[in-house]
């Protein structure tokens, strides 16, 4: 998530888009078997989220940037009309898949 002074959109509209984005990175994914075991309804506890922390609007479009040519798939959400972008959600996957990527991130507090 950024949810920075300059992109004037109030947490919980930050956290919406988060909540939008994480609905479509899954959607994009739906034949993935990380997926359908992430979404399974046998097990619901096993899905685990990680809500990371970026420092700016920059370095959240250079994540996106770098997931893009490392063929990780997620979803950039981009506030309309503003054009602003708010969070990137990775599809579900392993976490060693993912992780190295994200290692500079924090965890959102």
């Amino acid at each position: 998530l950024y949810a920075g002074v300059g992109n004037n959109l109030k947490m919980k509209d930050t956290f919406m888009n988060a909540l939008s984005a994480s609905i479509a990175a899954i959607a994009r994914g739906s034949d993935d078997p990380d997926v359908k075991e992430y979404t399974s309804p046998e097990n619901p506890q096993q899905m685990h989220t990680v809500t990371l922390a970026a420092s700016s609007e920059e370095e959240l479009k250079s994540i996106a940037k770098l997931l893009e040519d490392e063929e990780i798939p997620h979803h950039l959400w981009v506030e309309e009309p503003e054009k602003i972008p708010t969070c990137l959600a990775v599809r579900p996957m392993r976490r060693k898949l993912v992780q190295p990527h994200l290692r500079q991130l924090k965890l959102f507090r």
